[in-house]
Parts: structure tokens; C-alpha cells; sequence
């Protein structure tokens, strides 16, 4: 149930940098998905010391969470061009009123 609120977080988010809904679906499973594998086959090597990995595991997941959100607002926000005057105008202006 996580992975899919994960999943739909991740959608949304890539769903504005990329503008179109299938791509963003795309390119967020299939991150997820590399990631999962990825974290499988790292996973068969962590069994032994189970406990002191696992909170070091969930601190730096954490971190990185966290660095990728700012990252990823970053990005939004320097290719989008957030404050553009254009946008402001655009989303309180119908289309073909003039004032």
C-alpha cells in the first residue's frame, strides 16, 4: 500500500516537470521498479547485524528522501519558470477575453 502512495506521489510530481500523464506514469514505475531491484539484490547482503543496519537503512532513506524533494522542487521551479508574469496572467485570464 506504501509503493502506491509512493507511486502516485511520484507521478504527480514528474507529472508537472514532464506536462504529459503517460510519460510521468512511465518514467515514475520505472524508477521505482530499478530502484526495488536494486534494493533486493543489495538487500541478500545486509543479513547479518539486522538491527544497527536497519536504523542506519531508514536514516539514510531518510536523508535522501528529503535531499531529493528539494532537488526535485529545484528542478520544477528552474524549468518551469515559477513567477513568470505570463503564467499569473494565463491562469486568471479565459481564453479570448479581452480586457
Amino acid at each position: 500500500m506504501a509503493f502506491t502512495f509512493i507511486a502516485i506521489a511520484l507521478t504527480q510530481k514528474v507529472m508537472l516537470f514532464l506536462g504529459y500523464p503517460v510519460y510521468a506514469v512511465a518514467a515514475a514505475l520505472a524508477t521505482l521498479l530499478i530502484a526495488s531491484g536494486v534494493g533486493s539484490l543489495l538487500g541478500h547482503r545486509w543479513r547479518s547485524g539486522l538491527p544497527r543496519k536497519m536504523a542506519l537503512v531508514v536514516v539514510a532513506l531518510t536523508l535522501l528522501m528529503g535531499g531529493e524533494l528539494l532537488a526535485l522542487l529545484a528542478l520544477i521551479q528552474g524549468t518551469l519558470g515559477q513567477g513568470n508574469d505570463q503564467s499569473k496572467t494565463m491562469a486568471t485570464e479565459p481564453e479570448g477575453v479581452v480586457t
